[in-house]
């Protein structure tokens, strides 16, 4: 994993959202992040499955914004998620 690159892709996210959010034509944005433990994205219709029904995500899916490659500092959740919010490595 180059973690140089995960600082930089989680950056350069953070500042398209508060470019986004300052856009003062739209009044209100929201972001809704989901975090799902132990769910492959390859095992939801969205993401391609043919097999698979998953309405009401894939609704949701078609009018969002999809990340097809993320990356995680740790592979236990509440170190990652903790990570995810502040931007900090685990160790910290």
């Amino acid at each position: 994993m180059n973690t140089k690159k995960t600082i930089l892709t989680v950056l350069f996210v953070i500042v398209i959202l508060f470019n986004w959010g300052c856009n003062s034509s739209i009044k209100h944005k929201n972001v809704i992040i989901i975090t799902v433990d132990t769910l492959r994205a390859d095992h939801l219709g969205a993401y391609g499955h043919p097999d698979v029904y998953s309405p009401a995500m894939d609704r949701f899916f078609k009018s969002s914004v999809q990340v097809i490659n993320g990356y995680t500092p740790i592979p236990t959740t509440l170190p990652a998620h903790a990570s995810l919010f502040t931007g900090m490595y685990p160790s910290v």
